[in-house]
């Protein structure tokens, strides 16, 4: 004998499309079905993220934090900083001193974990 071949279920609708869209009529009030979609997407995908994946995103987050910081303010922006510096603490400042201090300031701004949550969840 050979094996019987599963039958499916008959449509539960007329399936000619209706109002520009294909498919069956829908059996559930207009706006449900979207509803239900949303829900799904919630439960199944955004709320079950692999720990795994959010972790690395996150360190992803912060080596590019790091990076912004350490690569931050161009030679001309350290010369005008050194400049401002320089007048208000009337000593001379170098350009070097005012980049270190600015991209150490930036550094521990940008690495604050507060940040990393914030960027995470934008």
């Amino acid at each position: 004998d050979p094996p019987q071949r599963p039958t499916t279920q008959p449509p539960m609708g007329d399936l000619r499309p209706m109002n520009g869209r294909g498919g069956s009529r829908s059996i559930a009030p207009v706006g449900v079905e979207a509803e239900l979609v949303e829900q799904l997407l919630q439960r199944f995908v955004l709320e079950h993220k692999a720990p795994t994946l959010q972790r690395r995103e996150r360190a992803a987050y912060k080596e590019m934090l790091e990076q912004v910081s350490w690569t931050a303010l161009e030679p001309k922006a350290a010369n005008d900083a050194a400049l401002l510096l320089g007048k208000h603490f009337l000593a001379p400042v170098s350009a070097n001193e005012a980049l270190r201090a600015f991209r150490r300031c930036l550094h521990s701004i940008l690495c604050d974990e507060r940040v990393l949550d914030i960027v995470e969840h934008q």
